[in-house]
């Protein structure tokens, strides 16, 4: 029953697109649709971390001191900005991370050029990273300023953008025909009014999920998924598109085709088992209470072009070790997994972290003008990653050769 796994990766991505569809939840849902089609933006993040752990034996507590010292009070500042054509098929990104660990403040650039036409594909990422990782050992990247991932084509993929293309356009409809009826009745979002953000006004939408919300959350979606029938058909679509693109001997890709063709083909004799299976999931899923007493609480500050301009809010996680390994038994017995002893699965470790992460994300320069230069590099002031693993590579294989 690995199958359940993927249904649960799916509910979770479609319970993040659709939050729900009483009047604030397609509000916010066209939100979330429009940002989605924005060609430049510009965003400002900071994020703060609390760390409390507790219940553990003095030997884990050890091991766990030296991770909660790095973290503890631990802040992120991020500024991004993108610029990209409409068709997705150039994208220029560069983000500037600050963080500040344990004490010690340190930077990472990072800057990303992509490009697709219809038989191929380039890629260009380079970062720019802290001055300490630039030392020894750290020989490739001594008196290097940037590491860099140039990538022309993929071997495993055939690129045609207009399959790219094809495959965006059937993603739209399928996302606007199903959010007509993804109807889960929790009232997860709620209007909190107005607020002004650069002397301009927007609307506030609350987003928030408790330990209870969050599990029907996700058993709703896994077996709405299972129930719509242009869901389905929209998933043998992709995967079919999918196949297209793959550069696979032909064999591989009939026997992968054969098994989604054998899925769906059963699909009907299998769901009640199938949905005997996620409810025992979310039912211990639920019971675990992997959310602390805040929960999931965003802020969604909508302008009045339809698009999000201001995400601020905070994730509390509880996370009991002894009962997310129950958590993790039931996912792993669906999925026929075996164990000798059962009992074995709740022993040892046990204990509990409690993250939490506050965060606020300023968007703005919507659909503007974003300029963003990639670094001139040099022989002198860059390296590249596939030089330094040929370089290792060969090392290897020059000790390998030794030791016969």
């Amino acid at each position: 029953m690995k199958k359940i796994s993927v249904i649960i990766v799916c509910a979770l991505s479609v319970m993040l697109i659709f939050v729900g569809c009483d009047y604030n939840e397609s509000k916010l849902y066209n939100a979330f649709k429009k940002s989605l089609e924005v060609t430049s933006n510009e965003n400002d993040t900071d994020i703060s971390i609390t760390l409390v752990t507790e219940g553990f034996s003095e030997e884990e507590q050890s091991s766990i001191d030296s991770v909660k010292m790095l973290l503890q009070d631990s802040k992120i500042n991020i500024h991004t900005k993108l610029q990209q054509n409409k068709q997705k098929t150039s994208r220029k990104m560069y983000v500037d991370t600050k963080f500040v660990f344990g004490g010690i403040g340190m930077g990472v650039e990072y800057w990303a050029d992509h490009k697709m036409s219809q038989k191929n594909s380039k890629s260009l990422q380079v970062i720019k990273l802290p001055s300490i990782m630039m030392l020894p050992p750290n020989q490739e990247l001594a008196g290097k300023q940037y590491l860099v991932i140039n990538q022309e084509n993929n071997e495993d993929i055939i690129y045609d953008s207009k399959l790219v293309l094809e495959l965006q356009d059937r993603f739209k409809k399928f996302l606007k025909d199903y959010a007509l009826q993804y109807k889960p009745n929790l009232k997860l979002v709620k209007n909190k009014g107005r607020k002004t953000i650069d002397g301009k006004t927007a609307y506030v939408y609350e987003l928030s999920l408790d330990n209870e919300s969050l599990s029907k959350l996700i058993n709703y979606s896994a077996n709405n998924l299972l129930d719509n029938k242009e869901a389905v058909e929209f998933f043998n679509e992709y995967m079919d598109i999918i196949s297209k693109m793959i550069n696979k001997p032909e064999e591989e890709i009939k026997k992968v085709k054969e098994e989604i063709d054998s899925f769906i083909e059963n699909l009907d004799e299998n769901k009640p088992l199938l949905k005997e299976n996620i409810n025992a999931f979310t039912d211990k899923l639920c019971k675990c209470n992997l959310l602390g007493e805040k929960g999931i609480v965003i802020e969604y500050a909508i302008n009045k072009d339809g698009y999000i301009v201001n995400e601020s809010g905070v994730i509390d996680l509880n996370i009991d070790i002894a009962n997310i390994k129950k958590v993790m038994a039931v996912r792993d017995k669906l999925t026929n997994q075996k164990f000798d002893d059962e009992d074995s699965l709740y022993d040892e470790v046990s204990g509990v972290i409690k993250l939490d992460l506050e965060f606020n994300k300023k968007i703005y320069n919507i659909n503007k003008k974003v300029e963003i230069d990639i670094p001139k590099l040099t022989k002198e002031n860059s390296v590249d990653i596939n030089e330094i693993m040929k370089a290792r590579n060969e090392k290897y294989s020059q000790m390998y050769q030794k030791d016969i």
